[in-house]
């Protein structure tokens, strides 16, 4: 009998999903995963993100990366990506259907990288999952290209539960 009832409250959770339209605003924290690919490098990363639909396909995102660590663990490694930080904004185009939302996104950059600040160009592939009224799953795939004294291609998985509100909802209730 519990696990009948616990059951329909989760049919009707997940029933109430998150209307995909202009106004929407959604946010995310998680630890992502990168790789220096030219340097075969892993690297950890806090990361977060913010954005905002300004229309039912098009929105605004800004998304911030903050290097916490190395997998691989020589010295050379860690002196040379300790400082290997990043920020971007930009803008993703969504194909949307239900719940469902795939996006691409082309996101200009700056990094900090050894002390110095290098732009980057970046893209977006990300796919996010409305399933609640406030909830989203969400997987990003990032890829971005910047030049020091040599090429660098970063590629950053990130996997996670965000926050999400339609302002245009909320302000009816």
């Amino acid at each position: 009998m519990a696990n009948k009832i616990i059951f329909l409250i989760l049919i009707a959770i997940l029933s109430y999903s998150q209307e995909i339209t202009a106004g929407l605003q959604r946010t995310d924290a998680t630890i992502s995963i990168g790789a220096n690919i030219p340097k075969s490098q892993i690297q950890y990363y806090l990361s977060g993100s913010a954005e905002m639909y300004i229309s039912d396909k098009a929105s605004l995102i800004g998304e911030a990366f903050l290097h916490v660590g190395n997998l691989n663990d020589t010295t050379a490694d860690i002196r040379n990506m300790q400082l290997n930080h990043f920020i971007s904004v930009g803008g993703n185009y969504h194909f949307v259907k239900r719940k469902n939302d795939l996006s691409v996104g082309f996101l200009p950059s700056l990094v900090l990288f050894d002390g110095s600040l290098f732009p980057a160009t970046s893209i977006n592939f990300s796919y996010y999952y409305y399933l609640h009224k406030y909830f989203h799953f969400f997987v990003r795939n990032k890829l971005m290209y910047f030049y020091t004294t040599e090429n660098n291609i970063i590629y950053v998985l990130s996997v996670g539960l965000g926050f999400n509100i339609n302002k245009n909802n909320f302000l009816r209730n």
